[in-house]
């Protein structure tokens, strides 16, 4: 499924990449994923993305809710220098309230997907995420928390 950019959510898009390969427990890839931030209150009004490469690890099978899953764990850092100078010369445009620029923005994820044998797709995850943003002009924000989801799938007919 492609996401125009122009949209916040999903936050996290691009995920699971499966290998081409069969694969099994305790088998690793890795795959790229593109993460959004709604930086809205810090009067940046488009969606600010990142691409990074996730790594995935087949940990294991269970069964919760008379149902099979493939446990995967995901974990992936964001390191990405935007080249956007940080200082005085950019005051009068963000004192404008035309908005801030992303300068720097690291982080890190670590969580994991429930892959439904039963239903062939990842139907909840879990994680934790601790980002950093430096923006152009001075301000540094951190956005940190825990995730916890089901992962809803409707069709519909165009």
């Amino acid at each position: 499924m492609q996401v125009d950019s122009k949209y916040f959510y999903p936050n996290i898009r691009n995920v699971i990449q499966f290998p081409k390969k069969e694969i099994g427990i305790n088998d690793t890839w890795a795959g790229k994923v593109y993460i959004i931030q709604n930086l809205k209150n810090y009067g940046i009004t488009k969606p600010q993305s990142v691409e990074c490469m996730a790594r995935y690890t087949y940990l294991k099978n269970t069964m919760i809710d008379n149902k099979k899953y493939a446990i995967i764990s995901v974990f992936y850092i964001i390191n990405q220098n935007n080249k956007t100078p940080i200082g005085k010369k950019y005051k009068s445009y963000w004192l404008s309230g035309n908005g801030s620029f992303i300068s720097r923005w690291m982080g890190i994820y670590s969580g994991y997907y429930f892959y439904s044998f039963n239903d062939k797709s990842i139907d909840h995850f879990r994680g934790q995420y601790n980002y950093i943003f430096f923006h152009e002009n001075g301000i540094i924000q951190e956005i940190r928390g825990y995730d916890d989801g089901i992962i809803k799938r409707t069709r519909t007919q165009s």
